[in-house]
């Protein structure tokens, strides 16, 4: 049982997780560094902004639950709280060690909660956070995304319809059109 002990204290150490400021994205950069250069000195400063602002928010993300495991136990955990075995069984391919390292980083990041269910020995059971569950949509929507036409997408529990995504205004209380992802990367 000292073993289990001694996972259960590697679980607790905090281990430094990459924050948004020191992750930048492989492969194409944003238009906000190389667009407007074509553009000319003229460019929208707003849009330099704006296009900072969700560079710096989606680094963020992806440092939570942008590797390869973390999405899909995000999405194993969406349908209740599961225990490390019942984690490993749902993801067939994953290691045990790195299951629990993307265990701490969820927990680090504040996306899954550990809550203690035996002491003796101590074991643990995984839930989301409010954080967590807010992951829903945007996996789904990845989903959706990456199995092109007719794979899966979410679908409407009353008529079994395919779900549409629509941009909302609340203050307006109506429906906005998709904005113009052209500011944000270069085709």
């Amino acid at each position: 049982m000292r073993c289990n002990a001694v996972v259960t204290n590697q679980l607790e150490q905090n281990d430094r997780v990459t924050s948004a400021t020191e992750w930048s994205p492989p492969g194409p950069r944003p238009i906000g560094q190389r667009g407007r250069a074509r553009r000319g000195a003229g460019g929208d400063a707003g849009g330099e902004a704006a296009s900072g602002d969700a560079r710096a928010a989606l680094a963020e993300a992806l440092s939570a639950v942008g590797d390869r495991w973390s999405l899909l136990l995000v999405w194993t955990l969406l349908d209740g709280p599961s225990r490390f075995s019942e984690l490993l069984d749902a993801t067939p391919g994953l290691a045990p060690s790195v299951l629990t390292q993307r265990l701490r980083r969820l927990v680090a990041s504040g996306v899954v909660r550990a809550e203690p269910y035996s002491e003796r020995p101590p074991r643990l059971t995984y839930r989301l956070t409010e954080r967590g569950a807010a992951l829903a949509g945007p996996a789904a929507l990845l989903a959706a995304w990456a199995g092109g036409a007719g794979a899966w997408a979410p679908t409407h529990e009353a008529c079994g319809s395919a779900l549409e995504v629509r941009w909302y205004c609340p203050a307006c209380d109506s429906l906005a059109g998709i904005p113009e992802t052209e500011e944000v990367f270069e085709a």
